[in-house]
């Protein structure tokens, strides 16, 4: 009988040889393919019932050899793919395996190439300037014609309103002294 420590040695010596045949694949690709085959593993040892080392030994030989799956993984991987590039892993759920099936996704559909963005000459810029100076010209004055159409008039008059007040009392004229001009006293 075959101990579970003999078992996970024979699993751990198979990924320690997929990682060694991985060599110049990208490390995050590295990465994320050794952890996908190493949860394939677990899953399909979970479905032994007793796990033998027959078994785990007919689970990796479904998965193929170390060296043909590395050779798989870097027809795979263009120097131009995300996966080439630095930087972490990414946090999307993994999809589940199915039994017999390779631990890694199938590779996209070819893509037309991404033509690098072109860089914006001197007159985009004067443009764009322009732009701005007409909007902001524009929008100013149509800002301050909108709050004035907002704003009360405010009454500066303050006696009473002589064309609206209730007063029948004429107004009275007082009378002033008439003085010549000749310098008569």
């Amino acid at each position: 009988m075959t101990t579970p420590d003999e078992l996970d040695t024979v699993v751990n010596s198979y990924l320690s040889d997929v990682e060694r045949a991985l060599t110049g694949v990208p490390g995050i690709r590295r990465i994320e393919l050794l952890a996908d085959l190493r949860d394939h593993i677990a899953a399909e040892r979970a479905t032994l019932d007793p796990q033998t080392g027959a078994g785990i030994r007919a689970i990796l030989d479904r998965l193929g050899d170390p060296d043909t799956l590395a050779a798989e993984v870097r027809l795979d991987v263009s120097p131009l793919s995300p996966t080439a590039e630095a930087g972490p892993p990414s946090a999307a759920p993994r999809p589940a395996l199915t039994a017999g099936a390779p631990p890694w996704p199938a590779p996209p559909p070819s893509a037309p190439p991404v033509r690098p963005a072109r860089r914006m000459g001197p007159l985009g810029w004067i443009l764009i300037a322009f732009a701005t100076i007409v909007v902001v010209c524009l929008l100013i004055p149509a800002l301050g014609l909108l709050a004035l159409a907002h704003v009360e008039p405010v009454d500066t008059h303050s006696g009473p309103d002589p064309v609206t007040s209730n007063s029948t009392a004429a107004p009275t004229l007082s009378p002033t002294p008439v003085t010549s001009m000749r310098g008569d006293r």
